[in-house]
């Protein structure tokens, strides 16, 4: 007897954020919102000998996502190639949250583009202002790497992070669909 595998389609909005038309004000209005969380949250760049860290946090962020997720391991993020950037916030000395962006350039707007493949906070320290800190962190790296356009995938089904990355300047230009074998 054959199992027949049920496929499941999942809706995302694709958004972008143009770094160079963005309100003036945001910046300014987000840092004043963490009011102060900059002297325990800690972001730092990191690199291949700490991605052990990163995959602990992302996998204990997912835990209760509502999009499809399997667990990762550092070598998943070797697999990108060298065209990524990763950031992990500390909280009290302790690894948090995550943020990965993947580089990449869109010529025929003549300018470097971006795409954040990944926001992830561990489920104790969600909505703490780390995602928002990790979100500042990265608009300044890619300004002063002359990256002005952002691109996110958010799940259909995902409101608050929809929500979230509205809440950052980013607008919703299209929906794509992805199948999967479940």
């Amino acid at each position: 007897m054959t199992e027949k595998s049920e496929k499941k389609c999942y809706v995302y909005y694709q958004m972008i954020l143009d770094l160079d038309t963005i309100d003036q004000s945001l910046l300014p209005r987000l840092i004043k919102w963490l009011k102060g969380r900059d002297k325990v949250l800690k972001i730092r760049e990191i690199h291949d000998e700490s991605l052990d860290k990163v995959t602990h946090v992302v996998n204990r962020a997912f835990l209760d996502a509502p999009d499809p997720y399997e667990r990762v391991m550092p070598d998943d993020f070797k697999e990108l190639g060298e065209e990524y950037v990763i950031f992990i916030a500390s909280m009290y000395g302790k690894d948090v949250g995550v943020l990965v962006i993947l580089l990449n350039k869109m010529p025929h707007l003549g300018k470097k583009a971006a795409t954040i493949s990944l926001i992830a906070v561990i489920p104790e320290r969600k909505f703490q202002g780390i995602s928002t800190s990790m979100a500042i962190h990265a608009y300044k790296w890619l300004r002063s790497h002359d990256i002005r356009y952002v691109k996110c995938l958010v799940g259909k089904d995902n409101e608050p992070a929809y929500r979230f990355m509205t809440r950052l300047g980013f607008k919703k230009y299209g929906e794509k669909e992805f199948t999967i074998d479940e």
